[in-house]
């Protein structure tokens, strides 16, 4: 008489597994120990119920019978496509050789958690403004780029150099803080700090990058010629015909 202790068509207690997208193929997911007498005929192994359709998971396969099941991922795991992060759902159906046959299921949850993998990146670019524009005047824009998933979910800054100008936290808008005069100063650098976030499960977890803005103050003639002295009031006597030096005025 076989002595088996598996108990018929029985659910065994889920596995809930949590694998980062960092983890590549191959990464072992769970070890599945099991137990049968050894005058059971060798079991066979079935993968069901697989939600959503994928090659996530190994096709099952014994080591040896009375020993141990290891199930690895399948495939690359990348949280960085829209809707390719998501939890991944099957079944290990085990079936015996004996006769009537027993069967033991699995269920398995493994949840794929987003990685922080790239810094994020803008461009250096250039702007150009009249030394007359005002205070809150629109420069442009730095334009910021992140791979990771939510995509482009940065945070600028500036990093030190000119007061003179400012950049919105969010929208990465270059605005104008105060007064430029193209006769003190014509060209200013500043860098741009960019900073992500929300694309982690800790929240703490943030990568930063940087790029240079240049900006160029345009001349513009704003100012009336002066000369000295500002006003004179003179008396000519000089003969007819003559040519005669009266004053010099410096501009």
């Amino acid at each position: 008489m076989e002595d088996r202790d598996w108990g018929r068509d029985l659910y065994s207690l889920p596995w809930f597994i949590n694998v980062s997208e960092n983890q590549g193929p191959g990464t072992i997911l769970q070890i599945f120990s099991f137990n049968c007498s050894s005058y059971t005929p060798t079991p066979t192994l079935e993968l069901l119920n697989v939600q959503p359709p994928t090659t996530f998971f190994n096709p099952p396969s014994l080591a040896r019978w009375q020993g141990t099941y290891v199930d690895k991922v399948n495939a690359t795991l990348d949280c960085d496509t829209p809707g390719t992060c998501f939890q991944h759902a099957a079944s290990i159906l085990v079936l015996d050789g004996g006769q009537p046959q027993m069967t033991t299921e699995v269920p398995v949850l493994v949840m794929v958690t987003p990685i922080n993998e790239f810094s994020p990146a803008c461009v250096p670019r250039t702007f150009q403004v009249q030394e007359d524009a005002v205070p809150h005047t629109l420069l442009g824009s730095v334009v910021g780029m992140d791979m990771d998933y939510p995509h482009d979910n940065i945070e600028y800054y500036t990093s030190g150099g000119p007061t003179t100008f400012a950049v919105d936290n969010l929208s990465g808008e270059v605005y104008i803080l105060g007064p430029l005069d193209y006769e003190q100063q014509r060209l200013y650098r500043l860098t741009v700090l960019l900073i992500d976030h929300g694309q982690e499960q800790n929240p703490n977890h943030h990568r930063s990058g940087s790029c240079t803005i240049t900006i160029k103050v345009e001349d513009v003639n704003d100012h009336a010629p002066e000369c000295e002295p500002p006003f004179q009031e003179l008396t000519i006597y000089a003969p007819l015909g003559r040519s005669v030096e009266v004053t010099k005025v410096s501009c």
